[in-house]
């Protein structure tokens, strides 16, 4: 017979399973690992050359403020919007693009000077500048005075297409929307190049130029009156639609197929509007873009 073993057995401490390598990384090292990922390296890479390494921090719209700016990191107080108590006239340049603030009627006004996009940075300082001007006019109401309004005066073959197109894309009505959509898609297609100077409106836009300002004929919010070329000097809104504002249509076309030098026209516009074109404008944008945009604005103004 066997002696029985009667002493105690002693467990023996068996060696830790290795932890899964996922398991033993803690949040930091897996939000490294992510920041350090192709797709997010190239992300930053494209702010920081576009904006610079700034911009990166502040994404998305800020949170604003009523004394004319805009809360910046740790509470500091950016410059953005235009000062909502200042009595004189208030102005300022952003790449060629100029607006001006005065407080009391709460009425902002834009200009383009001649060359702003020569770094081909136009649109984006452009939109800047609106959502500069909509955040200012926003705060005035708000803070109890009078709807805001925006005056521009568009000079220049350039500026003027670019301003009437905008307008009706944004807040035009069909069917004259849809016609100036198929004849700029049509001298896009014949490729025709413009030879006029600066001075007057390319024959071969004139037909889009005018469709498009017929899409704003009766809108509510916009109005359009001409000055130079044989019109009646700014004192009438082409846009009413009445024998009145019809007539002064027929010197506007006049001037145009005559190749008058000195085009221009007074347009005014209610913020509606404004948000209309604004939403018009982002909706033209990749998410990326409009992402980094506005991120440039909420650091730099």
């Amino acid at each position: 017979m066997k002696a029985h073993d009667s002493r105690p057995r002693v467990m023996q401490r068996q060696p830790a399973a290795a932890a899964h390598r996922g398991d033993a990384m803690d949040g930091a090292s897996r939000t490294s690992l992510v920041h350090q990922s192709p797709r997010m390296v190239s992300q930053r890479q494209a702010i920081d050359a576009a904006f610079g390494a700034a911009c990166r921090h502040r994404v998305g719209p800020a949170p604003r403020t009523l004394s004319g700016g805009r809360m910046g990191p740790h509470g500091a107080v950016l410059q953005g919007m235009f000062n909502l108590t200042t009595v004189p006239r208030q102005s300022k340049n952003r790449g060629g693009v100029m607006a001006g603030y005065t407080a009391g009627p709460n009425i902002a006004d834009l200009h383009i000077a001649a060359g702003a996009n020569l770094a081909g940075e136009l649109m984006q300082n452009f939109l800047m500048t609106l959502w500069e001007v909509r955040d200012t006019l926003q705060a005035r109401q708000a803070a109890g005075g009078p709807a805001g309004t925006v005056e521009m005066h568009p000079a220049g073959s350039q500026v003027l297409k670019m301003t009437m197109e905008m307008l009706a894309e944004a807040v035009g009505q069909n069917p004259a929307l849809q016609n100036a959509q198929a004849a700029k898609h049509l001298r896009q297609l014949n490729n025709v190049p413009l030879t006029a100077n600066n001075n007057v409106l390319d024959a071969t836009v004139v037909p889009e130029h005018v469709r498009y300002r017929d899409a704003l004929i009766g809108v509510g919010g916009v109005t359009m009156n001409p000055v130079g070329g044989g019109t009646t000097g700014g004192t009438v809104d082409m846009l009413q639609n009445n024998a009145g504002g019809a007539a002064e249509r027929v010197l506007y076309d006049t001037a145009l197929a005559t190749l008058q030098p000195f085009m221009s026209i007074n347009v005014t516009i209610t913020l509606p509007v404004l948000l209309g074109i604004i939403g018009m404008l982002e909706g033209r944008m990749s998410d990326f873009k409009r992402w980094a945009l506005q991120a440039k604005y909420a650091v730099f103004g």
